[in-house]
């Protein structure tokens, strides 16, 4: 990380640090999501099922690549119209660190293709305005994603390679 005044640090990414960064995911993108489903129009959530569907389609292609890019802007679509911007930076400061270590530890199609489903889930509960399913199908998906890069982990050490774009989602 860099500092102001301050020398570049190298931060040591463990399990406790990574426990730590996917709780407060889970916190930050149920709070998204309760809003989400309060406040979003039909064609939002047929913006949503296409993203979905293109990423279902690289997903197929084992394109992963493009299924990481689709998978960070179907959470941009739901997260990015948030009014709280503190909130919001939080969020983007963590996921740009995962995205980092995720580049580096790649998802399994099949780990890919249940990221799939939970969006599945994710999108009908919003069609149906359902707040509270909504938010349980996102803190499974949060749940999943974090068990996946605990169990392959990390480097002892890594940089903290997180991007100063405060609006980037993983």
């Amino acid at each position: 990380m860099l500092h102001p005044n301050r020398s570049a640090t190298v931060r040591v990414v463990d399990e406790p640090l990574l426990r730590n960064i996917f709780e407060l995911r889970s916190l930050l993108e149920s709070y998204f999501t309760s809003w989400y489903v309060q406040h979003h129009t039909p064609r939002d959530v047929e913006e949503l099922a296409a993203i979905q569907r293109e990423y279902d389609r690289a997903v197929e292609r084992d394109d992963a690549s493009a299924s990481r890019e689709l998978n960070r802007l179907f959470h941009s679509r739901c997260y990015e119209r948030h009014f709280n911007g503190e909130a919001l930076a939080t969020y983007s400061k963590y996921t740009n660190l995962l995205r980092a270590l995720f580049n580096r530890f790649p998802n399994s199609p099949t780990t890919l293709r249940r990221a799939g489903k939970e969006h599945w889930a994710i999108i009908e509960a919003i069609r149906a305005h359902d707040e509270k399913g909504a938010v349980r199908a996102t803190e499974l998906h949060t749940s999943n994603t974090s068990q996946y890069l605990i169990m392959y982990g990390p480097p002892r050490h890594c940089k903290d390679l997180s991007s100063s774009d405060d609006r980037q989602f993983a």
